[in-house]
């Protein structure tokens, strides 16, 4: 039988996992309304901080001094990789302890 320590990692590697398919997931949807605006190359502006965003040069985008931009797809999925383990992770985890759980009860 497995290590509690064991068990613990698959359970976090298989949240990463969901949440690693999640951002490639988005990444897609990204590169098809490009595709769909006949984008060519990557460019990728985002809002580091929404609230600096919001405030900043009234309703001129290009003036906001938190806009920032990704230029790979690569960078992109792991920055929403990173936010998505950030807010997600460790709920997943808890939510997949739950279940194995209410499956050995069973037993």
């Amino acid at each position: 039988m497995k290590t509690t320590n064991e068990i613990q990692k698959q359970l976090e590697r298989k949240s990463d996992d969901y949440l690693e398919a999640k951002a490639e997931e988005i990444v897609k949807i990204i590169k098809d309304i490009q595709e769909e605006c006949n984008g060519r190359g990557m460019f990728y502006d985002y809002i580091s901080d929404y609230k600096e965003w919001c405030d900043t040069a009234g309703h001129d985008d290009e003036k906001r001094g938190s806009l920032k931009r990704i230029v790979e797809w690569s960078g992109l999925k792991h920055k929403l990789h990173r936010e998505l383990q950030m807010n997600f992770k460790e709920k997943l985890v808890s939510k997949h302890t739950k279940e194995l759980l209410s499956k050995l009860e069973m037993f």
